[in-house]
């Protein structure tokens, strides 16, 4: 299988389980366009590192592949959220 249409099913799994997860974390009903949008970041994100970075198709590089997408999700919401957060808060 080429390593690039491996490393986006591999973002696509990786950003589904950090959308589940951090929906399962938060007290809010779920919402698809989160989800979607952890999706697609994480799949960039994938094809990103398969670009950058040489990835054979051994288990290692695949597992430290999917890690990285739910990492690059989780980073990803996490910078959005505090952005939305400091663009809420009046300026002094």
């Amino acid at each position: 299988m080429d390593t690039l249409i491996l490393a986006l099913i591999i973002g696509i799994f990786g950003g589904a389980l950090s959308a589940v997860l951090g929906w399962l974390d938060s007290a809010e009903s779920f919402d698809p366009k989160k989800f979607v949008s952890g999706l697609i970041r994480a799949s960039i994100g994938g094809l990103g590192l398969a670009v950058i970075f040489p990835i054979d198709q051994g288990t290692a590089s695949l597992v430290l592949l999917f890690l990285a997408t739910v990492g690059i999700d989780s980073g990803a919401s996490k910078v959005t959220n505090i952005v939305k957060k400091k663009a809420k808060k009046p300026s002094v």
